[in-house]
């Protein structure tokens, strides 16, 4: 049983939004990106108007009443694509992203889907290994991001194998 909490938000409160904001802050700086107010507006209002289509879902993620992260789903043409999941720095390199997928596969509004869809920027190679091991498969690739698919087949193969 998972110790962590999704839950899925079409509003999210000034709180809410600036915690998230951080999150994904302090990753790009990681990355090397320098995020200033004037990006922070835009990403703040493209966030914000995102979370009430339909075809979209944003779940943040709580352990206890810490957030540790979020994750943004999109449906589009019959395909799932998982947008961003961005984690807080204490759950990186932990088993929280097998809790995301675990939780992605099996939420009611995803169970149809056999194949997912993400990209990853190039200067993550954390999340390309992390990936990999789940079975991801590269399918493009441009000056600053791979694109990959993974099957619930592959995922449940290695869910099962690890953490049964």
């Amino acid at each position: 049983m998972s110790n962590f909490i999704f839950i899925r938000k079409k509003y999210l409160t000034e709180t809410e939004l600036e915690a998230v904001f951080n999150i994904l802050s302090n990753n790009m700086q990681s990355l090397g990106f320098d995020i200033n107010q004037d990006n922070k507006k835009i990403w703040q209002t493209n966030f914000t108007n995102s979370l009430s289509k339909d075809n979209q879902y944003c779940y943040l993620i709580y352990k206890q009443d810490f957030l540790c992260g979020y994750i943004q789903v999109g449906l589009f043409d019959n395909l799932m694509h998982i947008h961003e999941v961005e984690l807080s720095n204490q759950f990186k390199q932990t088993r929280l992203i097998i809790e995301i997928i675990k939780f992605l596969i099996n939420d009611k509004h995803f169970k149809t889907y056999n194949e997912f869809y993400y990209s990853v920027n190039k200067k993550n190679p954390l999340s390309f290994k992390t990936f990999a091991h789940l079975g991801g498969i590269k399918i493009k690739e441009t000056e600053t991001k791979n694109f990959y698919k993974i099957t619930r087949k592959s995922v449940e193969d290695y869910i099962n194998a690890h953490f049964k």
